[in-house]
């Protein structure tokens, strides 16, 4: 198994140097941001991933949360890697990555590092990699996108065009059934180890259903 900092270092060697902004999403959601032309700010109309969300504070200045992975250095980024590793595949099976342009959006960004008077101490963002952009933000400014699989460092690279909704939910559906498969060949060996439920995540959800 691969070291968290290997893996940090594997995301960052991939998404440094375009000098771009990132949004990380579900593919539920991402049909809905393409169907309305914008990424929202979560005001509290959506439901929060995490229980700090609440009190974050691209929340608290109306905003929606950005990584930044060029302004800082790859040392910097990398102090903060177990604070925002976990973000490029926390969607279910597939966590969409969408490039945004920079050009376009930077007027509107606020660099939290640089902009202290906004950011009280109880509020919550990622040093050096977290940046907040004001108000919502069109498709017109979507680049690429990376698709990334629930384990490991599996992906895909995605031009953004018409037919991207189609590609990315043909990944989803993929890599789904391929998850499947493999909790049914574990199944069926004997005397299952609490390693076995913990390798699939299907098996892993049985450990906390409910009779």
């Amino acid at each position: 198994m691969e070291s968290s900092e290997t893996t940090a270092h594997r995301f960052l060697n991939l998404l440094q140097g375009t000098n771009d902004f990132w949004h990380r999403t579900s593919v539920s959601s991402l049909k809905a941001i393409i169907e309305s032309g914008f990424i929202f700010p979560n005001n509290g109309a959506f439901p929060f991933s995490y229980p700090q969300s609440e009190n974050s504070l691209a929340r608290k200045i109306e905003s929606v949360s950005l990584f930044d992975f060029d302004t800082k250095s790859k040392v910097e980024i990398l102090e903060q890697s177990w604070k925002w590793q976990q973000f490029m595949h926390d969607k279910g099976e597939a966590t969409v990555l969408i490039r945004l342009s920079r050009k376009i959006l930077l007027q509107n960004i606020v660099f939290p590092w640089s902009a202290y008077d906004l950011v009280p101490l109880e509020l919550t963002w990622i040093p050096n990699v977290e940046v907040c952009h004001k108000g919502r933000i069109p498709v017109e400014a979507f680049q690429e996108l990376y698709i990334f699989r629930r384990k490991g460092f599996d992906f895909f690279r995605l031009s953004y065009d018409e037919n991207v909704l189609l590609q990315v939910e043909k990944i989803e559906k993929k890599w789904l059934d391929e998850t499947r498969l493999e909790a049914e060949r574990i199944l069926s060996k004997d005397n299952l180890s609490m390693a076995d439920y913990f390798s699939n995540p299907i098996l892993y959800s049985m450990l906390f259903k409910e009779d």
